[in-house]
């Protein structure tokens, strides 16, 4: 079954959706109510698209379009993650906001003006190139998978993926911190006009979202400095929504007047997208397609991005990914493009009715340990708490697909080695 044929199954029986939607929402909200600190928290909108999956898989076994056995694979996988995201203590507002011993070193603040000159200036041209060479997002047809199909040129996106957000973190620093420096001053009221016309210039409906999340992170780990900021973040929630929604219209109507689509439609799309967030499931569980998805290399296939990188391993001798298989089972296509390889159906088809359990506990395990954990540890000082916000934005989408979060990472890492080098170069030059 693919998007298409969703969508029709979806309009003759959209009454029965709801209601799977709306006892999806109720069992989601009675799990994870107590441990939500914030509308903000990028994990909040994990949990949303969750309950949207749940939805689908329900709605597809009650159309009768899939079997019993994923069904009941499904719900074990999710309950086996939500008990492995709940293994660590969650985090409380109390503990959040208690005083911690901070770890400061000689010449931080000068090393953190040094990154934040070196990685904002850097992701302003890789992000002009970008425009240069594929496009601005906003005057094409689509901005979905941009760099997914730009051949060579995919690696802009990377990059960006990482400068982008440890940019914000920064400019959010040194937006709170008071400083003598005329330089920085206007560099940083520079930096930010830059970004929000970036921002539009995307026409992507969750740039606003990032900045609402890293500037929660932020807040978050500087709880005991910052904590009527915390404790009243509630009120900064609805001013930021509201930019957002303010901005998902404005590409709506600017879609409109291009002749990209008519108002209408691009709500519909909008909504629709929300719906098929769990793609995935009417792909791969009806008509038993999920058991034709070639299972071998395993391994490869959550690590194999990392051999890749290193020229180990050939593209070509790694499976090929699991939404792409989906994709093709409905028409050739040289295009990259297919649904997200929840944890789920990558855990059902490379280890097995069983083994899918224990992964999905294991990657519940793993988010737990990075934001009730990791937390505590790394937010002792800015850099610490700038790594912790690069890798919880990347982590919390761990249950959506797997692979690409490992992917991801193995690209945070990479991109910070390398601007380490150059900044600590520039901060020896400097000091010396």
């Amino acid at each position: 079954m693919d998007w298409l044929s969703f969508g029709l199954l979806l309009n003759d029986n959209i009454g029965l959706y709801l209601w799977s939607l709306l006892g999806s929402a109720i069992l989601y909200f009675l799990v994870f109510r107590r441990m939500i600190l914030s509308i903000l928290d990028p994990i909040v909108f994990s949990i949303i698209f969750s309950s949207f999956g749940f939805s689908v898989v329900i709605f597809l076994y009650f159309t009768h379009s899939i079997e019993s056995k994923y069904l009941i694979n499904y719900i074990l996988t999710q309950l086996a993650f939500i008990g492995g995201f709940f293994t660590f203590k969650q985090l409380k507002k109390d503990k959040i906001v208690a005083p911690y011993q901070t770890i400061v070193f000689e010449g931080e603040k000068l090393f953190l003006r040094i990154t934040f000159f070196v990685c904002s200036l850097l992701y302003i041209i890789i992000q002009l190139i970008s425009y240069k060479v594929i496009g601005v997002p906003l005057l094409l047809g689509t901005h979905i998978d941009l760099y997914n199909n730009a051949g060579g040129w995919g690696v802009l996106g990377r990059i960006i993926d990482v400068f982008k957000p440890l940019s914000i973190f920064l400019l959010i620093y040194f937006l709170f911190e008071k400083s003598t420096s005329s330089l920085l001053y206007v560099y940083k009221y520079f930096f930010l006009v830059i970004l929000i016309v970036f921002f539009a210039l995307s026409g992507s409906r969750s740039e606003f979202m990032l900045l609402g999340f890293i500037l929660f992170c932020y807040i978050m780990l500087n709880g005991s400095e910052l904590k009527k900021y915390f404790t009243g973040i509630r009120k900064y929630e609805v001013i930021l929504l509201g930019f957002g929604m303010c901005f998902v219209f404005f590409t709506i109507v600017f879609q409109k007047n291009s002749g990209d689509a008519d108002a209408g439609s691009s709500i519909g799309i909008f909504l629709f997208r929300l719906v098929a967030s769990g793609d995935v499931y009417y792909f791969a569980y009806p008509n038993n397609n999920i058991e034709h998805i070639n299972h071998s290399q395993p391994f490869l296939a959550l690590f194999g991005d990392i051999f890749y990188t290193l020229r180990i391993i050939p593209r070509n001798n790694q499976p090929v990914v699991i939404g792409f298989q989906l994709f093709n089972m409905f028409g050739v296509s040289d295009t990259i493009a297919g649904p997200n390889a929840r944890h789920n159906v990558f855990g059902y088809i490379y280890y097995g009715f069983w083994g899918s359990i224990v992964f999905s506990y294991l990657v519940g395990l793993f988010l737990s340990f990075t934001r009730n954990n990791l937390f505590f540890i790394l937010r002792k000082n800015k850099l610490g708490q700038a790594l912790f916000t690069l890798l919880y934005l990347q982590i919390t989408v761990i249950e959506t697909d797997p692979p690409m979060v490992v992917s991801n990472l193995e690209t945070l890492f990479l991109m910070l080695s390398l601007l380490f080098v150059i900044c600590i170069s520039s901060f020896i030059l400097i000091k010396s």
